[in-house]
């Protein structure tokens, strides 16, 4: 191994990570170049790795633009996957992510989410109303929706209840003291 870094930046390490295509969540690397100009505010940090022996260094194509092409050597490539942090444990909001599937969020956690049903075809009371109904219950016809929502969440009190009841006349769920 060549010199050490006297002190090893973030800046440096951010930049043999990218050099290599490293992130939390990508810990294998699946390229090896990054190419600069010495004009560039990297440049400084890119030599430093070179000096250190985690990158090396040559001269680009001039069809390519000029410039210097860096890549890790197998040090810098070990040193960079050591850095990285340990992966945080995914939420589940990043496995929906990662899925492939074609449900919202809340359908994929299995929340069963109340369609707003509106009755614009008939005649009399009944006309203008909204209501919200799902498996769990359906509310009355209303007004307004904040008065759908209240009473859907009324009948989905009272199914729990009659289901609760309903349990207990079988003899499940009854716990003796």
């Amino acid at each position: 191994m060549s010199g050490q870094i006297a002190s090893i930046e973030p800046g440096h390490l951010e930049l043999l990570n990218h050099t290599l295509g490293l992130t939390e969540w990508n810990r294998t690397p699946n390229r090896n170049y990054f190419m600069t100009g010495e004009n560039s505010s990297d440049f400084p940090r890119l030599t430093a790795l070179v000096d250190a022996g985690m990158m090396t260094m040559r001269p680009n194509a001039e069809w390519l633009g000029g410039g210097f092409y860096f890549a890790a050597t197998d040090y810098g490539r070990k040193y960079a996957i050591e850095m990285l942090p340990p992966p945080k444990k995914k939420t589940r909001y990043d496995q929906y992510l990662s899925s492939e599937c074609v449900e919202s969020f809340p359908e994929w956690l299995g929340i069963d989410i109340p369609e707003r049903e509106y009755n614009w075809d008939c005649w009399g009371e009944q006309k203008n109303k909204v209501r919200f109904k799902s498996r769990r219950g359906t509310g009355e016809w209303c007004k307004t929706i904040k008065e759908a929502k209240v009473s859907y969440k009324a009948a989905i009190k009272r199914n729990k209840e009659v289901e609760k009841e309903r349990l207990k006349a079988w003899g499940i769920g009854v716990t003796s003291a």
